[in-house]
């Protein structure tokens, strides 16, 4: 029997919801959240194991992250590998959520394997616009600055899907077409990704895998100390050419 509980942002609820659980002497407990950030757990008998999925919190529970460095240095590899593209724009890098496991648990290592690929195949970042918040409209309005100051790039990392669908807009009503005039890449594998035209490249959150993940660790009595980054598989679509 699984018994679930949505808490949303609310810590009330988030206690709530966990002592109906306690009361109901569940097994184990696993909590989830939509952006990998640090959330702060009610407190839990030692007896009850916890996992965390897309999640940390402070108290050293075991939590199943995406592997963002290798996801952030494999997608970039396929941008420029080859293609001729040496001159980059990043569309949402966000230094608030780096420096803020509050926000982001992941995002800084989404970044840092983004940037090692940019040095590792001679390429240059001639242009970025960070955002707090990743939403279509700033994908969009982020673009139009990028042009309008007379950003030089033939090739765009987005860091959601959400960016790039906004970027899309903002190079059409320019004349510009992807990925003949500008190559993108982006994250999530959001449902949308496959709908634009051309659909878009991004590597994938692997919510179902890592949700499998955490629930083996809760029912395994042996638990390991650590669990190692899930892989976020690459959708290759048709936002890539080269030069």
């Amino acid at each position: 029997t699984v018994v679930i509980a949505e808490a949303g942002h609310d810590p009330k609820r988030m206690v709530d919801a966990v002592d109906v659980m306690l009361d109901r002497n569940v097994d184990g407990i696993v909590f989830g959240a939509l952006g990998a950030r640090r959330i702060a757990l009610p407190p839990i008998p030692s007896n009850v194991p916890v996992v965390l999925v897309n999640a940390a919190s402070a108290h050293g529970h075991l939590s199943v992250l995406p592997a963002e460095y290798e996801a952030g240095y494999a997608i970039t590899k396929l941008l420029l590998d080859g293609t001729g593209h040496d001159k980059v724009a990043l569309l949402g890098p966000s230094p608030w959520a780096e420096s803020d496991p509050d926000i982001s648990v992941t995002i800084k290592n989404r970044t840092d394997g983004i940037r090692a690929a940019i040095v590792d195949f001679g390429a240059t970042v001639v242009a970025e616009k960070p955002f707090r918040s990743w939403e279509p409209r700033f994908g969009y309005s982020g673009t139009k600055e990028l042009l309008d100051e007379g950003a030089n790039f033939t090739a765009m990392v987005c860091f959601n899907d959400n960016l790039a669908f906004g970027a899309y807009q903002a190079l059409q009503e320019r004349g510009l077409r992807v990925p003949s005039d500008v190559s993108i890449v982006s994250f999530d594998d959001d449902e949308l990704a496959g709908y634009l035209r051309p659909g878009l490249t991004t590597a994938r959150l692997p919510y179902e895998e890592m949700g499998r993940r955490a629930m083996t660790l809760l029912l395994d009595p042996e638990r390991p100390p650590e669990v190692p980054p899930v892989h976020m598989p690459i959708q290759e679509r048709g936002s890539i050419a080269s030069l």
